[in-house]
């Protein structure tokens, strides 16, 4: 991270650049997109993922994972009821998001909650990817 002073401008670049990450992260989550959500995280070895109280040490560990749930679903609604996007600097930002789900399984049992998410972003090779999700849900 740098120590350089960010303008209004480039801030509100920067958090426009992670909302796109994140809505397009959501979108994937709805789709049950395995693919669609790690593709938005950084595959490098200081990253990792709790979850419900489970720490995934590796973006791969948190792959298979999830992989294995989703296997079970075939779509889910995520409805954010806050977003909070936070700049750190120009290569670091943090989000924190609160808000509701549901989920459908295969075998048709309905389920759902409030959740809260935080994440860490960084920029790598010029793309905003993420290094640090943690998750929980209330249902």
């Amino acid at each position: 991270m740098s120590g350089k002073a960010l303008s209004d401008s480039e801030r509100v670049a920067i958090e426009n650049s992670v909302k796109a990450v994140i809505d397009d992260v959501l979108s994937a989550a709805e789709r049950v997109d395995m693919d669609g959500i790690v593709r938005h995280y950084a595959d490098v070895p200081w990253a990792s993922v709790m979850n419900v109280g489970y720490f995934y040490p590796s973006i791969k560990a948190f792959e298979s994972a999830f992989r294995a749930g989703f296997s079970q679903m075939t779509r889910q609604s995520i409805k954010p009821e806050e977003t909070r996007i936070c700049v750190l600097s120009p290569d670091a930002a943090f989000v924190a998001m609160y808000g509701n789900t549901n989920s459908v399984g295969q075998d048709g049992g309905i389920g759902g909650g409030h959740f809260c998410l935080t994440l860490v972003l960084t920029s790598v090779d010029g793309k905003w990817r993420i290094v640090h999700a943690h998750q929980s849900f209330v249902r």
